[in-house]
């Protein structure tokens, strides 16, 4: 088993998507693992999916299980400070993430997104850009599609948006490029060290990453790490943009590219979000001809801002509700 050498007993906490991924993965691995389930939940959802060797505890923990395990494997909803946890990891219990059995397993290059705003859209942008120029894109992670689901179909390239929370039991996600778009205050009740923890485990993203790519217009996301950097922001540098005419255009070291209001996606946020999505494919090696007529065509998830109509160099767009109150400022 790659990655997994003795482990034979493994604890899976919380059900639901992840968890059942976890398991149909850990069971494609080695049939004959000793697979077992908790989940605090009375009922949780997935229950009736398990296979007959997996036992489940269900309303409660069993530290008996946890203790006796090689490994367990946590959700992104439990936190590592939980009692239970901690205990285990006292006993030199191994607790890691779904993501963390993805980067033991996969094969193929991958990027990743982290930020507190914008993830699920750049995540799926750089998948548009992918297809756009033929490659078989597994998009997904805290976004879409499982990590450990994806492998299944043997993608040539993945594209994976991770929360914190998953970063968190991520130790060794080698990466092609990995960018962290934005900071702002999200989750703190998880994080009782503020601020500065939260970004501490998005940091985590850059760890085994060959390119790191960060947001000069909000510093807080520049890593202090010995890999190669780029960025991205309004001005002129790096991916950046050039006015020409009168008119602003994506650029990559003073390169124009396209004009920036031929860009499907609506606000000057996803700009941002454009320029972060093609450092990523540049890094991926995924054709620029591609990636920008992936820009020109991609409107965006269907819950997000989205270009209702343009007419007379006006464009019209319908913003719902966003989940943080920095989303909700962005212009």
């Amino acid at each position: 088993m790659k990655g997994l050498g003795g482990v034979n007993k493994v604890v899976v906490i919380g059900l639901g998507m992840t968890g059942l991924s976890v398991v149909h993965h850990l069971l494609r691995l080695s049939p004959s693992m000793d697979i077992k389930v908790i989940d605090t939940r009375d009922t949780p959802p997935g229950h009736d999916q398990l296979p007959d060797s997996v036992a489940l505890c269900c309303g409660q923990w069993n530290m008996d299980w946890l203790l006796a395990a090689d490994m367990i494997v946590a959700s992104p909803g439990i936190a590592l400070a939980t009692p239970e946890l901690q205990t285990a990891a006292h006993a030199g219990v191994e607790i890691v993430g779904d993501i963390e059995l993805f980067a033991r397993a996969v094969d193929k290059p991958v990027v990743a997104i982290t930020g507190s705003n914008g993830k699920s859209t750049v995540t799926s942008l750089v998948g548009e850009m992918a297809k756009e120029a033929g490659i078989n894109v597994g998009v997904g992670g805290n976004i879409g599609f499982a990590a450990l689901d994806m492998l299944i179909n043997q993608h040539d390239l993945y594209v994976l948006e991770l929360s914190s929370f998953q970063l968190e039991t991520t130790s060794s996600l080698a990466l092609k490029a990995a960018v962290y778009l934005n900071l702002s205050e999200d989750h703190m009740d998880r994080y009782p060290g503020g601020l500065r923890q939260y970004s501490e485990a998005k940091m985590r993203i850059f760890h085994h990453a060959e390119l790191a790519v960060f947001n000069r217009d909000d510093m807080a996301t520049q890593p202090d790490v010995n890999t190669a950097m780029t960025s991205f922001g309004f001005d002129d540098r790096a991916y950046g943009l050039v006015r020409i005419e009168g008119r602003e255009w994506l650029a990559v070291n003073g390169e124009a590219l396209m004009p920036a209001d031929e860009i499907a996606l609506v606000g000057r946020h996803n700009v941002a979000n454009s320029l972060a999505a093609l450092a990523l494919a540049d890094a991926a090696g995924i054709d620029r001809a591609a990636s920008c007529r992936a820009l020109r065509r991609y409107q965006g998830l269907s819950h997000r801002c989205q270009l209702v109509v343009n007419h007379a160099g006006v464009r019209w767009s319908m913003t719902p509700k966003q989940r943080t109150w920095p989303a909700l400022k962005r212009p």
